[in-house]
């Protein structure tokens, strides 16, 4: 191989490596965990979070994008649809967002982020007593949401992820105005993979 064509190979790989090492998008998949006293927290248990990233604007120590996860939640009632209090439910909790990540100059392996977006929650129930009165089948409920955590990494392009997510959702005049009605917080235990 000449010469020319050597130094070519080279500045080609070089460019190619530099440019991988620059990943816009990430995918993660993690366990949903339900905290406090809400109506999902005291009904359901978490199944699986799959999240899917793009950032879009780079700065030194700050990216911003946006994001999109699908939580997937099942109610933790005995499964038993002959008892005339029992019910099966499955809840889906879609949340697109906003969100921003920062890289810890000193700790550059660790990158607090926070999301800003709205949240709808989808609910599938069937049963003798469907919901008990505190969600129908097919209700949506909708409201705004908030998450904050740290990735972690473990390489350039696996890490690690803690993330609590909060949703304030909207409620009809029929049901109280508490935090057990319309609060709904989770926290989020996972692995992801940059792309």
């Amino acid at each position: 191989m000449s010469r020319h064509c050597h130094s070519i190979f080279i500045g080609l790989f070089l460019s190619v490596s530099l440019y991988g090492q620059d990943y816009k998008g990430s995918f993660s998949l993690s366990y949903p965990i339900t905290i406090d006293q809400n109506f999902i927290g005291e009904n359901y248990v978490g199944f699986l979070d799959v999240g899917l990233s793009y950032h879009c604007v780079n700065y030194q120590y700050i990216s911003i994008g946006a994001s999109f996860d699908a939580s997937i939640f099942s109610n933790n009632d005995n499964l038993d649809l002959s008892s005339l209090d029992s019910y099966k439910a499955i809840a889906y909790i879609l949340e697109p967002k906003i969100n921003i990540v920062g890289t810890i100059p000193s700790l550059e392996m660790i990158h607090p982020f926070v999301g800003l977006g709205y949240s709808f929650l989808l609910f599938d129930i069937s049963g003798v007593n469907p919901g008990l009165g505190i969600i129908e089948d097919g209700e949506t409920l909708y409201g705004f949401s908030f998450n904050t955590g740290l990735k972690t990494d473990v390489s350039k392009r696996v890490f690690v992820i803690l993330e609590y997510d909060f949703t304030r959702v909207e409620r009809d005049g029929l049901v109280p105005n508490t935090r057990y009605n319309k609060n709904v917080n989770f926290i989020k235990l996972g692995v992801g993979f940059r792309f």
